[in-house]
């Protein structure tokens, strides 16, 4: 058992450590991890939902909204949403990436 245990905090460690050493990277775009992880998210999954990249990102739907409404998000003009058709309660719609943020 203590093999067990010391391994996952091991690996927790590295985690951790594997994302402060982006956050340091990419600290000159003004970028942080969780915005990242939405950035890339949108880029593979082009029409996902809020919900589901939410899940996809490990946060609640709220957080990630801030995530893509915050300026610092990436280069201006990389980020919109898409309107839903079924109205006003699914009005956030979905995230996208503008032509902008594909190339």
């Amino acid at each position: 058992m203590d093999r067990l245990r010391n391994f996952g905090f091991l690996l927790k460690d590295v985690s951790r450590l594997s994302g402060l050493n982006f956050e340091r990277e990419a600290s000159s775009l003004n970028l942080t991890l969780a915005q990242s992880k939405v950035l890339i998210y949108l880029q593979r999954n082009e029409g996902i939902s809020q919900v589901r990249l939410a899940e996809l990102t490990d946060t609640d739907p709220m957080t990630l909204v801030r995530n893509l409404d915050r300026p610092a998000g990436g280069p201006a003009g990389t980020r919109s949403r898409q309107s839903h058709r079924t109205g006003a309660r699914r009005r956030s719609g979905r995230p996208a990436l503008s032509s902008a943020g594909n190339g």
